[in-house]
């Protein structure tokens, strides 16, 4: 109700916008008042917060100009330009539009980039869940959208707690997913600059690493992903830590906890990893750089130690404040079907040599977006070893230049140590991935870390001397024109623009480098990464569909639930209808569910399980009341024809299983609140077991005539439950404890934080270390 002011004023607005001094629409004119809405409040999700974050950094932690953060604000907006000020989508789905029913309203679609449609298969229906669970008041725990009901925030990521989703919901939906990844390349670049300036180098050498770390092939490839969220954090990370080491302070402690809780929430447990061993060895290096001659008296030797107190503190905090987003995952990933697969088959085998050509020229095997990809590996995991050429020249001039510090070199020593890691090559990268869990995680993503660390290292090295550079950039240079001459056919003049950045770096005075290394690199980057989520027409977003009305028309006011022939309502997109399928798409569903889907549906397609046969008797107990298949086909046997139209054929089975029955018993009443709850009455002649094909998930309990009852396994994966003789009131509910008392943890952290009156934890640093004084000026 706060926004219907505003509303007002945009509608107004709009109107004497729209048709100008004269009451006609001007030519031309091509934003609809709907479209200016959406716009204006996108834009209201991404500076609000941007400006909140800056402003509580600036009051906190550390100084930021606000000349410098609004210039990184613009950089993002132009970056993001094409999908903050118009109407389309910069995630495929067109995709999507490929299949029945949208294919019946569109024709043949080609997807403009359907690598990334992950982003409309999974991400958009769960930030749909989410919205709908947080406008009734409730927490976002279960998805009765997909799989008959599974968890929607124990599935690692969904992220309904993540601050990036609770801080855009003011933005509708699909746009909400473009004011989120703003707020993820903005973090990116402003806590880099911040991790920059701690070790005083110029606002444009740090302005230049933001750049090159934010708006990075990683970062791009991910954007619209959870991957993106975690990922973009890093350079938060990296800098409250070393914070805490500088100020010791319980400020300091509170920001390591706040950065530490935001990862967990953001959604990506694999990249939390990764940041963590990133940030080991960042810490390590400061370690090494703080350990002084050999002859160190003990006392001070003891006192560095003690400076670490303060960065564990924040990091216990932080995993305490982030505990209801990541204990809930841990619980379910132990009967989840991804574990259950990964525990035989490694997430990612070793990348190929050839993988490395990728360092130089990502589009050397083609780019999905212009439909040329041409090679063995998936485009994402080859990418992302992109750091930018004048960033890779700049790094390799400071490996080789006399009067770089220890501290960079050792920063490119582990930047390398971590790329064989990630690509699994030599015998160390062998050895890490087979350690859990690095053994169950997909750790080619690793290579975002050496992406920051090439960043920092560019960034610091902007004044070596030409010599150096022209030694370093040599081969680079011409590694990359022998690519573009040898797959011509794959590649435009626009993937040497790198070469075009070193080779203008090369012959530009000293005083004009800093700033114009900015300049090269932002069109570097943007050259490569900002149209590689292509573009789409926001109207094959969730349009109306005669067969949903077909739906609504003949819906029983008792639950239940639908399922689509072969490709037909893909897997997760019920969602954005309200309608709740047996089938879905993510491998953090139940192993049990997943056999017993397995009994009816394609059995090698990965994760979408496809039905073939509708006449199993696995659809009638799964309570699938409604089937939908494409226009011209017939599924016979128990199914009668609703709707037949260009969208698809609707049947109906009213002879279907209800959620919950008894043989010999009567199900009255059956209602159902809020998601995987329910009530209803039961009348039994004589003590009854009463099944149903509810799954039987932790934290699911029962209650008969107000007592708890012990539950039993149906077909291994369903609730069921025994009734007395008589009439009896059953209640059904949800109520993870793994959630619950995680919270009761945060709390508690939260009320010791904000009471613990120590302001430090730890005496002034030595001479020769950073001061806890000291302004990042």
């Amino acid at each position: 109700m706060i926004w219907l002011p505003f509303d007002d004023w945009v509608r107004r607005s709009a109107g004497v916008f729209a048709r100008g001094p004269s009451g006609v629409p001007p030519e031309g004119f091509g934003l609809e008042y709907d479209h200016l809405r959406v716009i204006v409040l996108l834009l209201l999700g991404i500076v609000l917060p941007a400006v909140l974050l800056v402003a509580s950094v600036r009051r906190w932690i550390a100084p930021v100009p606000w000349t410098i953060a609004l210039l990184l604000l613009a950089l993002t907006l132009v970056f993001l330009q094409g999908a903050v000020f118009s109407s389309r989508l910069p995630v495929p789905v067109d995709e999507v539009a490929r299949g029945y029913p949208w294919r019946g309203l569109f024709g043949d679609v080609v997807a403009a980039n359907p690598l990334t449609n992950d982003t409309v298969k999974l991400f958009l229906p769960w930030m749909q869940v989410a919205r709908e669970e947080l406008a009734h008041g409730r927490a976002p725990l279960w998805n009765r959208y997909s799989f008959a009901g599974y968890p929607l925030l124990a599935n690692g990521e969904s992220a309904p707690f993540s601050p990036l989703f609770l801080a855009t919901l003011i933005v509708p939906l699909p746009k909400q997913i473009v004011a989120m990844a703003a707020l993820k390349i903005f973090a990116a670049l402003l806590f880099t600059y911040l991790f920059l300036k701690r070790e005083k180098v110029s606002d444009a050498a740090a302005v230049f690493g933001a750049i090159v770390f934010g708006f990075s092939t990683v970062i791009t490839v991910f954007l619209y992903y959870s991957t993106a969220s975690v990922v973009a954090f890093l350079p938060a990370t990296a800098f409250a830590l070393l914070h805490a080491l500088d100020r010791q302070t319980k400020a300091s402690i509170v920001f390591v906890a706040l950065v530490i809780a935001t990862l967990l929430a953001n959604g990506h447990p694999e990249s939390v990893l990764h940041i963590a061993v990133g940030c080991g060895g960042i810490l390590a290096i400061e370690l090494l750089r703080w350990r002084g001659p050999a002859g160190l008296p003990a006392e001070r030797r003891r006192d560095m130690l003690r400076r670490f107190v303060a960065p564990i503190l924040g990091v216990a905090a932080g995993l305490a404040l982030g505990a209801p987003a990541w204990v809930p995952v841990l619980e379910q990933v132990r009967i989840s079907e991804r574990f259950a697969t990964l525990r035989k088959v490694p997430p990612v085998p070793m990348q190929p040599f050839t993988a490395a050509w990728a360092i130089i020229s990502p589009n050397g095997f083609g780019n999905p977006v212009r439909h040329n990809w041409s090679w063995m590996q998936h485009y994402a995991g080859v990418a992302i070893s992109y750091a930018g050429l004048l960033p890779l020249a700049l790094a390799l001039a400071a490996l080789i230049a006399r009067r770089t510090e220890a501290r960079e070199r050792w920063r490119i020593v582990l930047a390398v140590i971590l790329f064989f890691v990630a690509m699994d090559w030599t015998i160390a990268g062998h050895a890490l991935n087979a350690i859990p869990p690095f053994n169950i995680a997909a750790n080619d993503k690793l290579r975002f870390v050496c992406i920051f660390l090439i960043a920092i290292v560019a960034a610091k090295a902007l004044d070596v001397s030409k010599t150096a550079m022209a030694i370093a950039s040599a081969p680079i240079v011409l590694l990359a024109i022998y690519v573009y001459a040898k797959r011509s056919d794959l590649m435009r003049p626009v993937d040497l623009i790198g070469v075009a950045a070193i080779l203008i770096f090369l012959f530009l005075p000293p005083r004009f480098r800093s700033w114009a290394a900015v300049a090269l690199v932002f069109t570097e980057l943007c050259a490569f990464n900002s149209g590689f989520n292509a573009l789409v027409d926001a109207k094959y977003f969730r349009p109306p569909l005669p067969i949903v009305d077909a739906f609504r028309a003949h819906a029983p006011r008792e639950p239940f639930r639908v399922a689509g022939l072969a490709w037909v309502l893909l897997p997760d997109s019920s969602a954005q209808y309200g309608l709740e399928d047996v089938r879905g798409s993510d491998p953090m569903a139940f192993a049990s569910y997943d056999s017993y889907l397995r009994r009816f549906t394609a059995p090698d397609l990965g994760w979408l399980p496809l039905i073939k046969d509708a006449n199993r008797p696995e659809l009638n107990f799964l309570n699938v009341r409604f089937l939908l298949g494409e226009p011209d086909s017939s599924p016979g046997g128990m199914w009668r024809r609703l709707y037949r139209g260009a969208d698809g054929t609707l049947w109906e089975n009213p002879a279907v299983l209800p959620r919950f029955f008894a043989p010999g018993a009567e199900v009255r009443d059956l209602r159902s609140g809020a998601p995987a709850e329910f009530a209803m009455t039961v009348v039994a002649p004589s003590p009854t077991l009463v099944e149903s094909s509810e799954v039987l998930a932790p934290g699911r309990r029962v209650y008969v005539g107000g007592r708890r009852v012990p539950l039993r396994h149906i077909e291994g994966t369903f609730i069921g439950f025994e009734v007395p003789a008589g009439t009896s009131d059953v209640r059904v509910v949800y109520r993870p404890m793994s959630f619950y008392g995680s919270c009761a943890v945060a709390l508690l952290t939260v009320l010791t934080l904000w009471f613990w009156p120590v302001r430090k934890v730890a005496a002034e640093p030595a001479a020769d270390q950073p001061s806890s004084r000291r302004r990042y000026a």
